[in-house]
């Protein structure tokens, strides 16, 4: 699989779009990948979202996720409004798993700066 991805990254970099990427790499890997300059960072397609957090000016957000296994994850995304190629992980938590959604939520809360506060706004 590894190598499928290696072949696929080389061909976006020979001139690919990257909408035929994404495409070469759902088909074959069954992913969705999600690009940040030349990184791609890989997006399983069956995470189920739980919970999704914007901060108030909309850059930001924050994914309560639960895996096929039914552990569960969380991920903070940036979106530069100007860019438009949509989020991209900036907290780089997607690999950390807890086994109840609230863990997740209260790590998430302690690792990401700003989601405290946007939360209990919410809450008011």
């Amino acid at each position: 699989m590894v190598a499928n991805l290696a072949v696929y990254l080389l061909i976006d970099r020979m001139g690919n779009t990257r909408d035929r990427a994404n495409d070469k790499l759902d088909h074959v890997l069954g992913l969705r990948v999600r690009w940040q300059g030349e990184i791609m960072c890989q997006m399983a397609h069956k995470n189920k979202v739980m919970r999704s957090v914007n901060s108030p000016d909309g850059v930001h957000c924050v994914d309560i996720f639960v895996r096929p296994d039914g552990s569960f994850g969380f991920e903070a995304f940036r979106r530069d409004v100007e860019d438009g190629r949509g989020w991209f992980p900036v907290g780089f938590f997607g690999a950390l798993q807890f086994d109840h959604e609230a863990e997740a939520w209260q790590t998430a809360l302690l690792k990401v700066p700003w989601l405290e506060e946007t939360a209990q706004k919410k809450q008011s």
